[in-house]
């Protein structure tokens, strides 16, 4: 059949069945672009008032197979963004425009109405919002929010078993699932088992609800339940780490004035998307928090240079003071000065961090002792010797490969250090010799400086 033999193609429509229908409905569709293209919106509307009521007919047989019911919406969504555009851009008359373009609109109602598939649904809840603002198209918005469908995917999302798919299917839906996917999120409670409140999350995002996300980040919740809590915080960390895929300047800010009332690990990851300086507040407090400081660590070392002020001046400032410390506050010491090492900061910072040579913890020492060998004077590395082989009988078993690293760096000038450290461990009876860990580590040391 040739495309512009629309005589023929009439015909074919109210004649043709099966895959010979979605040939007619592809054809007319190629028509009316194809004319459209052209300028020639008279000849659009004079064969649409009598192909529209075939096709709409279609639609509303009981009969119809859910596939090509769903082949006919979307032929008629495409033909009703062309109409609005003949509307705009036509000096046709706009009675007969409106006619032909509510029966179309109203067949979509219908749509909604009969068994279809979610493709074709997904179709008509993205192209309605496009449609120009008329009662039918009210009408339809209004099916969309109140199909039976929509409601039955968001009972399913409840339900570890459905949930995921169910998800799939309200972002095949369109914007139409927006406003029922914010009830279930924002009225839903906390819970052990988060994960359909986590799909609705992820659904938002992919549908770029971000405003949902923002209203449900600021939201103050008090769940007592610890479990209830974690689960939360999972769904919440979800939703922060998505606003990232937004890189606004409203949203960095959004998320930055969050990081002062919560800790997530979602929001660490998401303020280091942007890789600003101002969120380093942020990290550093991470720190303090085993749950929380791997993703800060990684936020620092992408940082990198732009960070090595702030950790330089973490390492050296204890909380409350240095008599006083707490364990959180020591981890996080220790912590901002492996960064430095990892990032491989500049000899600038050495004269700031030279203080942890005289600190009493001996992993602090340790680590700032490594930094120096490479990067302080001789009095440094005459500091350090001695200190370190004073701790080698005490110092934890995973330290000892780095202890061993400084002395063989320190060389010559850890020489006689050792050799005296050795004498002195050697004049030991022989079976205490034989158990002595730290002679066996000298010794190694000592081969390794020759």
């Amino acid at each position: 059949m040739a495309p512009n033999d629309l005589s023929e193609l009439y015909k074919g429509l109210q004649i043709a069945k099966g895959d010979r229908l979605v040939d007619v409905l592809q054809i007319w569709d190629y028509r009316v672009r194809k004319d459209f293209d052209r300028g020639d919106c008279d000849r659009i509307l004079r064969y649409s008032v009598d192909l529209l009521p075939e096709i709409v007919a279609i639609m509303e047989k009981d009969e119809t197979d859910v596939e090509l019911r769903a082949t006919v919406a979307e032929t008629l969504v495409s033909f009703i963004l062309i109409l609005d555009k003949i509307i705009d851009s036509a000096d046709v008359p706009a009675a007969t425009i409106e006619k032909i373009r509510n029966r179309a609109v109203t067949g979509l109602v219908t749509c909604l109405s009969r068994p279809v598939s979610i493709r074709a649904k997904s179709a008509i809840s993205r192209a309605a919002i496009k449609f120009r603002e008329t009662a039918e198209v009210k009408s339809l918005r209004a099916a969309i929010l109140n199909d039976q469908s929509l409601k039955d995917l968001i009972d399913e999302l409840d339900s570890l078993n459905t949930g995921k798919k169910a998800a799939e299917g309200l972002v095949e839906y369109g914007p139409a699932a927006v406003g029922p996917l914010r009830r279930f999120l924002l009225e839903g409670v906390p819970r052990k088992i988060f994960h359909p409140r986590l799909w609705a999350v992820e659904a938002l995002a992919r549908l770029g609800a971000k405003d949902v996300l923002v209203e449900y980040l600021s939201l103050e919740k008090d769940v007592p339940d610890p479990e209830d809590r974690f689960g939360e915080e999972a769904v919440e960390s979800a939703a922060a780490r998505f606003l990232s895929a937004w890189p606004e300047e409203t949203v960095y800010r959004f998320l930055l004035k969050l990081s002062e009332r919560k800790m997530l690990v979602g929001l660490i990851e998401a303020l280091a998307r942007f890789n600003r300086p101002e969120s380093i507040p942020c990290f550093e407090r991470a720190l303090e928090d085993d749950f929380y400081r791997p993703p800060a660590e990684e936020a620092f070392v992408k940082m990198g240079a732009m960070a090595c002020d702030a950790l330089a001046e973490s390492a050296v400032t204890p909380h409350p003071s240095l008599v006083m410390e707490t364990p959180s506050s020591l981890q996080r010491r220790r912590c901002a000065l492996r960064l430095l090492g990892r990032i491989g900061m500049a000899a600038q910072y050495w004269p700031t961090l030279r203080v942890l040579l005289d600190d009493p913890d001996a992993e602090l020492f340790i680590t700032a002792s490594k930094l120096g060998v490479e990067m302080g004077s001789k009095d440094d590395r005459a500091t350090i010797a001695p200190r370190i082989l004073r701790l080698l009988s005490s110092v934890p078993w995973h330290l000892q490969e780095e202890v061993e690293q400084v002395l063989v760096l320190l060389g010559n000038d850890a020489a006689a250090h050792v050799d005296e450290e050795i004498a002195r461990r050697m004049r030991q009876p022989e079976e205490i010799r034989a158990g002595d860990f730290v002679l066996r580590l000298l010794i190694k040391v000592r081969r390794q400086q020759v």
